[in-house]
């Protein structure tokens, strides 16, 4: 049974939120994503880890389903399945929006990022069926792949009420940018080996034994955007977001970029 924590997430009896729609291996996957929202968004609204377990329902729900669409994609990558455009998903999309709507949380942000989702699904596509890519298109994946963060934060805003502030998704973005390339990085090795999509093997296709100086560049990049963004803000502002990205590095610290491995030249 539900156990409902404020009146705002009554939930009705339509189908979106009471259908099973995720394994525990992707809620067990989720749980990242999860501590990285409570360490490093909540504090933005004055929220602390006690106040987790009001908003882990919706938001850990939408996180592990991401997760499971992440997963049937990749199955069918394996077993090379012909991937149809958005076939991964958009039966993910309809549940999110239909649940959003349950529990009256609609606002355009939260379809809008739901959206960039499904373009993320649309590129990696692309990107693994085939050989022609530019270094453009793994900046845009890179960007792309953290979209699930602003969900959250969108998700999270409409929960507590608040109304959408820009400024604060602006400075928020690079961070998400470089945690998603820095995991990326911890997990090449395996991502190769087993044949997982991997942005940072996306540079080694393209560059050969020059990727990590792209990469290093790539992420220099986004950590300047960030320090460019934070210096308009006024001072407060600047020790929250400086505080944040503390927090993130430590949980996220910047990894040696390992030498290019070529195990999918052989497949």
């Amino acid at each position: 049974m539900i156990n409902n924590l404020t009146n705002q997430n009554k939930i009705n009896s339509s189908i979106a939120s009471k259908s099973p729609c995720i394994s525990y291996y992707n809620m067990r996957k989720s749980a990242r994503i999860m501590r990285d929202i409570t360490l490093c968004y909540f504090p933005i609204y004055n929220l602390n880890t006690v106040d987790f377990f009001q908003y882990y329902a919706i938001l850990g729900f939408i996180e592990a389903l991401i997760y499971q669409a992440d997963f049937e994609v990749e199955t069918e990558q394996h077993q090379q399945i012909p991937l149809q455009k958005s076939s991964c998903w958009s039966a993910k999309q309809s549940i999110i929006l239909q649940l959003v709507k349950e529990l009256n949380l609609e606002h355009w942000s939260i379809k809008y990022y739901v959206n960039k989702l499904a373009e993320l699904c649309d590129l990696e596509t692309k990107l693994v069926t085939t050989k022609i890519f530019t270094h453009a298109d793994i900046s845009q994946i890179n960007e792309l792949r953290s979209s699930d963060y602003r969900l959250l934060h969108s998700l999270l805003i409409q929960s507590l009420g608040k109304d959408y502030d820009k400024a604060i998704f602006d400075v928020m973005w690079p961070i998400e940018i470089v945690t998603e390339i820095y995991d990326d990085i911890y997990s090449y090795n395996s991502d190769v080996v087993a044949g997982d999509f991997n942005t940072y093997d996306l540079f080694v296709k393209l560059y050969g034994q020059e990727a990590p100086k792209f990469l290093e560049a790539e992420m220099d990049r986004y950590e300047k955007m960030f320090y460019d963004i934070v210096a308009q803000l006024p001072t407060y502002s600047q020790q929250l977001f400086h505080s944040i990205w503390d927090q993130m590095q430590q949980i996220y610290p910047r990894p040696k970029i390992p030498q290019p491995i070529y195990i999918h030249r052989q497949k």
